[in-house]
């Protein structure tokens, strides 16, 4: 592991557990592991540190796998939700239906130790963190009217957008 990386892990950590979450026994040699809860959903989510490239994915994975008659749906809405977003991006995996939101930070050729002394690095993986989980919340009742079939692509964009 580089000295990078061991920053990017360690204020990747601090940032967490701000945010109330314990690593301990989550930290899989570059890989932060753990559960997100909201009043919409709760979903799994990793932090991988890239360490030759001093660059942080944070990717939220649904659990609930969209069944092989919606996915067609599926795959429009997810085009349709991904039109104009900033910070994160909402992926659909078709061979196993699995819906995941990634966001990531490259921050090659920084000075991570300076950036991290000086406290910006926090705030920054904060906002990483903060995009990925909003992006997901923001869709997630839409992603499961599709994939139960409760909603087209179409209805389910605009109730997206009203709410």
């Amino acid at each position: 592991m580089t000295k990078s990386s061991e920053v990017l892990l360690e204020a990747s950590i601090e940032v967490l557990k701000s945010l109330g979450w314990d690593p301990a026994g989550s930290v899989i040699e570059n890989i932060l592991v753990g559960n997100y809860t909201s009043e919409y959903g709760s979903w799994q989510f990793y932090t991988e540190i890239f360490s030759d490239e001093a660059l942080i994915v944070v990717r939220s994975i649904l659990g609930e796998t969209t069944p092989d008659k919606y996915k067609t749906e599926m795959v429009e809405l997810i085009a349709r939700c991904n039109d104009g977003l900033p910070r994160a991006n909402l992926e659909f995996d078709l061979d196993s239906g699995l819906i995941s939101c990634k966001s990531y930070l490259d921050l090659e050729g920084v000075d991570l130790e300076a950036m991290d002394k000086q406290g910006f690095l926090q705030p920054l993986i904060g906002r990483l963190l903060s995009a990925n989980f909003a992006t997901l919340d923001i869709f997630i009742d839409a992603i499961k009217k599709v994939s139960t079939g409760e909603l087209s692509a179409a209805e389910a964009d605009r109730i997206s957008l009203e709410d």
